[in-house]
C-alpha cells in the first residue's frame, strides 16, 4: 500500500513535503533540486490529479511577475 501524499500551502505555494531531503516541492515535474524532469507519479508518488492541482494553483497564484 502506498502512502497518500498530503498537499498544503506554504509561502503562498501549493505543494508537499519531500522528507528525503526535507524540502517542500512546488513543481512535481522536476526533481528535488529542480535540475531534472521526472515522472511525478513514479518519483514522488503523487497522483495526476495532485500534479494538476499543484501546477494550476501555483501558476494562478504566482506573485513573482
Amino acid at each position: 500500500m502506498t502512502q497518500k501524499i498530503e498537499l498544503k500551502i506554504e509561502d503562498s505555494f501549493l505543494g508537499f513535503d519531500y522528507l528525503y531531503n526535507d524540502q517542500f516541492i512546488t513543481d512535481p515535474t522536476l526533481d528535488e533540486d529542480g535540475e531534472f524532469t521526472v515522472n511525478p507519479m513514479e518519483y514522488y508518488g503523487v497522483t495526476s490529479e495532485q500534479v494538476d492541482m499543484i501546477m494550476n494553483f501555483n501558476k494562478t497564484h504566482d506573485l513573482s511577475c
